[in-house]
C-alpha cells in the first residue's frame, strides 16, 4: 500500500468523523509523535498499518485520553489494489467510533437530576447551572431528596445531590443572620461524609464526579489536592463543557494562581448569555479572584461592574458586594450606607463570617485572604469597631489584616 493511499483513509476517517460528531468538537490527524501537541485531546483514534508478503493488515483502537484506556478496537479490512475497500471500511470505522463517543458523551451529561430526555449539549448546559452557584432548586428539593435518600442510601447520584443542598443551605442563608457556627461545622462535616462515601460510586460519572469536586472544595477541610483531581479526571469526559468552568477557576483561585483564575472565568463569562444566572455566577468569583490578587488597576473598573453586579441580586447579596468591592477611602451609595448603619454589631459580625465562609478561607495564600476581606472589615470595623471582627479571621488574614 502506498504512503499515499494510507494518508487517504486518515483523511477520510477525519472527515467522516468530524461530519458524525458535529460542529461543536474538533477532529485533527497527526503523527503519533505529534499527540503531545494537542493537550486538550480528548479521544484518540490509533490507526496502524502492516504489509507483509502482500498482505495488509490494518487496525485501529479508540482510546480514551489521557488514560488511554480503550473503547473500541477495529480490524480494517482493506484491499490495496480496491479503493472502494478504502472508502468502506473508512465508513464503517466510522460509525463505531461516532457511536461510542455519542455513548460517551450521553453518559457524561446524565446525573444530578437533569432531564434525560434532552440532548447532551442541552444537559451539560444545565449542569453548568446547577454547578455553577448554590443554585435554589436545591434548597427547595430538601424534603424530596432527603426522602430518596431515605429509599436507597446507596444512590450516588441522590448522595451529592443531598451534598449540594446542604451546600445550598449555607450559601443561601441570610449574609446578616447567618448560621450557628457548630451548626455549619456539623453541616459541613455530613457534607463531608457524604460526599467521601460515594466516590468510589461516581469514578464513572463526570457530573457527579464535579459536584463532589465542588463540596469538597467548599468545605475547605483539606482536601483541595483531592478537589482538583476528581475535577481533572471529569474534565476529560465532559469534553471542555462550561460545566467545569466555575470549579477549574475556583480551584486555581485557591492556588492562589489568580490570573488563570480570571482567564477561565472570562472563558465562561464569554460562553454565557448575558443577564443569565451562569453568567452573573461568572463575574463574582473573577471579581474575588481580582480582589484576591489586589490588582488595583482595574480597581476602578472592578468597583463599576460589581456595583451593576448587585442590581441583579438580592438586597442583602447587593450590598454585601458593595462592601467587598469599594476601598474605604470611596463613598459607598446612600441605601448601602443606611444598610451599614441598620446592620447593628451582632449582623455586622455575620456578614465578615459569610463573606469568609464562601469566598475566602479556601485561598491559600494568605495576603490573598486579607485582600478579600479588607475593604469589608474597613466598612464595617469603622462603624462598629474592631470586635465585630471574628478572630478567627483575624488569625487568617494575619498581619495584612489593618494594612
Amino acid at each position: 500500500m502506498s504512503h499515499q493511499k494510507g494518508l487517504s483513509l486518515m483523511d477520510k476517517l477525519r472527515d467522516m468523523i468530524s461530519a458524525g460528531i458535529g460542529a461543536d468538537h474538533k477532529v485533527v490527524v497527526a503523527e503519533r509523535h505529534l499527540l503531545a501537541a494537542y493537550d486538550k485531546l480528548r479521544y484518540f483514534l490509533q490507526v496502524s498499518f502492516h504489509a507483509d508478503a502482500g498482505r495488509l493488515n490494518c487496525a485501529a483502537t479508540l482510546r480514551e485520553m489521557p488514560s488511554k484506556r480503550i473503547l473500541k478496537a477495529f480490524r480494517l479490512h482493506l484491499d490495496a489494489a480496491d479503493d472502494r475497500s478504502f472508502t468502506n471500511e473508512a465508513s464503517r470505522i466510522t460509525e463505531g467510533v461516532v457511536s461510542v463517543l455519542q455513548q460517551a458523551l450521553n453518559e457524561a451529561s446524565n446525573g444530578l437530576g437533569v432531564p434525560i430526555d434532552e440532548t447532551p449539549e442541552v444537559r451539560l448546559r444545565s449542569a453548568s447551572h446547577l454547578l455553577s452557584t448554590s443554585n435554589p432548586k436545591w434548597l427547595a428539593s430538601g424534603e424530596q431528596l432527603a426522602k430518596g435518600r431515605e429509599r436507597d442510601p446507596f444512590d450516588a447520584d441522590a448522595a451529592i445531590q443531598w451534598g449540594l443542598h446542604l451546600f445550598a443551605r449555607l450559601v443561601l442563608t441570610s449574609p446578616f443572620e447567618g448560621i450557628d457556627l457548630a451548626e455549619r461545622d456539623r453541616i459541613e462535616g455530613e457534607i463531608e461524609a457524604t460526599v467521601l462515601e460515594c466516590l468510589p460510586e461516581i469514578e464513572e460519572k463526570p457530573l457527579l464526579m464535579l459536584g463532589a469536586a465542588k463540596l469538597l472544595y467548599f468545605i475547605d477541610r483539606g482536601h483541595l489536592e483531592l478537589a482538583e483531581e476528581i475535577a481533572e479526571r471529569a474534565l476529560t469526559r465532559t469534553q471542555d463543557s462550561t460545566a467545569a468552568l466555575p470549579l477549574l477557576g475556583q480551584l486555581r483561585f485557591a492556588r492562589g494562581r489568580f490570573d488563570e483564575a480570571v482567564t477561565i472565568f472570562d472563558q465562561g463569562i464569554r460562553a454565557a448569555e448575558p443577564g443569565a444566572e451562569f453568567h452573573r455566577h461568572m463575574r463574582v468569583p473573577k471579581y474575588l479572584a481580582l480582589l484576591a490578587a489586589g490588582n488595583s488597576a482595574s480597581s476602578a473598573a472592578q468597583t463599576t461592574d460589581m456595583a451593576h453586579l448587585g442590581l441583579d441580586c438580592p438586597p442583602e447579596i447587593a450590598f454585601m458586594i458593595g462592601w467587598t468591592a469599594v476601598t474605604p477611602d470611596q463613598t459607598l451609595p446612600g441605601a448601602s450606607r443606611q444598610a451599614l448603619a441598620a446592620l447593628g454589631s451582632d449582623r455586622a459580625t455575620r456578614a465578615i463570617e459569610y463573606l469568609y465562609f464562601t469566598s475566602t478561607r479556601h485561598v491559600t495564600l494568605e495576603h490573598g485572604r486579607a485582600n478579600i476581606m479588607r475593604n469589608m472589615i474597613a466598612h464595617l470595623s469603622r462603624l462598629y469597631g474592631k470586635q465585630v471582627v471574628p478572630d478567627f479571621v483575624l488569625r487568617s488574614i494575619g498581619a495584612l489584616a489593618s494594612a
